[in-house]
């Protein structure tokens, strides 16, 4: 178990799921991993703060220099479906630069989509929400305000973030 802090509202995100018959039968009928969920080591507190994970700054992550248990592959979607937006979608890199082209570490996992997750709030700073409670960038929701909590696997190389925002 772990020290779970009453920040404040879950981001509630739907469950991303492939357009198509074809495409739902080819990306989920496949066994998925578990959540990840990012922990301090030292205090078993849930979750990073998005703008210090962005930076990098990821210190005291449990297991976080152990391989990030994100299957095989050399990249995955990263999907957001933030309330009041239209979905977004973008690709990270699962593997190292090295010859070996080893998987990512945890820590490196978690730096790469907090990058992502800040990414989708600048680039939808500027566009209205449909749910206002939910406006994103200036007067709205900040990276400042958000924490990762961890990521589902929704599908074949498809995860999701788990948000959740601290006021």
């Amino acid at each position: 178990d772990y020290i779970y802090r009453d920040y404040g509202t879950v981001v509630p995100q739907s469950i991303w799921s492939p357009a198509t018959a074809g495409d739902a039968q080819r990306y989920c009928n496949v066994p998925l991993n578990m959540p990840i969920f990012f922990v301090h080591g030292e205090r078993g507190i849930l979750g990073l703060r998005l703008a210090q994970a962005t930076a990098g700054r990821i210190e005291g992550l449990l297991n976080g220099r152990a391989p990030a248990p994100i299957g095989n592959g050399h990249t995955t979607s990263i999907r957001i479906k933030w309330p009041g937006y239209n979905e977004w979608t973008t690709q990270i890199m699962t593997r190292d630069q090295t010859q070996a082209q080893n998987i990512i570490s945890l820590e490196t996992l978690a730096a790469r989509v907090a990058r992502a997750v800040s990414r989708f709030l600048e680039l939808f700073a500027r566009q209205q929400s449909r749910r206002p409670a939910w406006q994103v960038g200036p007067g709205g929701i900040t990276a400042t305000d958000v924490i990762l909590i961890g990521l589902i696997h929704v599908t074949q190389g498809s995860w999701q973030p788990i948000l959740q925002l601290n006021r």
